[in-house]
C-alpha cells in the first residue's frame, strides 16, 4: 500500500499534468479563435467593400459565364438583342435567370428595381417588357416585337 509520501507526490503529479493540460487547451482556443476571428472580419470587409463599390446593389457574380451563348433561354437572349439593349444589361438579366415567357407573363417593374438596372435602362426595358406583354395579351407570342428604344 502506498504512504502518504508517494500519494501526495503522485496528487502533485496528477495536478501538473492537469493544469499544464488545460494551460496548453486555453492556448489552443485563443489561438483558434483569434484565427477565426480574423478570417470572418476579412470576409465580412471584403463583402462589406463590395457592396458599397456597387452601391447596395448586388454585383454580377466572378463568373457569370460572360458567354451568354451558353444561357438556357436564348429566345431571351435574342429578344434582348433585337432591342438593342447593351451586353451589361443582358447579363444582368440573364444572372436572375429571367425567361422570355416570365417577361411575356411575370415580369413586373418592381421586379426590374432589383436587377441593378440604372433607371433609364430599366424605363426602357419596362417598356419593351410592357409591349410585349400586351402583344402576348393579344395572342401574339412573336418575339419579334421592337420597342423602338
Amino acid at each position: 500500500c502506498a504512504s502518504d509520501h508517494e500519494n501526495n507526490i503522485s496528487l502533485q503529479k496528477l495536478t501538473e499534468i492537469h493544469d499544464n493540460f488545460f494551460r496548453r487547451l486555453a492556448e489552443h482556443q485563443e489561438k483558434f479563435f483569434k484565427t477565426f476571428i480574423t478570417s470572418q472580419t476579412e470576409v465580412f470587409e471584403g463583402l462589406n467593400a463590395e457592396m458599397r463599390n456597387t452601391n447596395g446593389k448586388r454585383p454580377l457574380p466572378i463568373s457569370t459565364n460572360d458567354d451568354i451563348s451558353r444561357y438556357h433561354d436564348q429566345d431571351l437572349v435574342s429578344w434582348l438583342q433585337s432591342q438593342q439593349f447593351p451586353l451589361d444589361t443582358i447579363k444582368k438579366i440573364i444572372r436572375e435567370e429571367f425567361t422570355l415567357q416570365d417577361f411575356r407573363t411575370n415580369v413586373t417593374k418592381e421586379d426590374l428595381r432589383d436587377i441593378g438596372l440604372k433607371i433609364g435602362p430599366r424605363c426602357r426595358l419596362w417598356e419593351c417588357i410592357s409591349r410585349l406583354q400586351k402583344s402576348s395579351t393579344n395572342g401574339n407570342l412573336s418575339p419579334a416585337l421592337s420597342c423602338h428604344r
